[in-house]
């Protein structure tokens, strides 16, 4: 379990899942001597959840441990559409419109500048 999970139990809850787990741990010990069990994997697990939540609930005791809620990532900007149709162009700010079209101005005369630079070139 996750520790920024088990902040979130009381301390109560806490001492019930840490007994729980270290019953769990018991068994599973005794499963994986008889070879009921295969998978050894769950030992190590069990003992680093119930480390995690003696850590929580130690700092619980003495104060330490403070709830925060999941902070979300920020969001990115959204980028300025291009206006492909009439009513969108109507529809979007005037200065975006203005840029976008400077742009393919730009772009059109700066294509007619190299065909003729390559037709010198020849």
């Amino acid at each position: 379990m996750d520790a920024t999970e088990l902040k979130n139990f009381s301390v109560d809850e806490l001492k019930g899942r840490v007994l729980q787990w270290r019953e769990e741990l018991f068994r599973s010990k005794f499963k994986t001597q008889s070879a009921e069990k295969k998978d050894t994997s769950v030992l190590k697990k069990l003992r680093k959840d119930i480390a995690r939540g003696l850590t929580i609930l130690t700092q619980k005791q003495a104060g330490e441990v403070q709830v925060k809620a999941p902070i979300a990532p920020p969001t990115p900007p959204k980028k300025a559409k291009v206006a492909k149709t009439a009513k969108a162009v109507e529809a979007a700010p005037q200065d975006v419109v203005a840029n976008v079209v400077e742009d393919k101005k730009a772009t059109k005369t700066a294509k007619k500048g190299k065909k003729r630079q390559e037709g010198e070139k020849k």
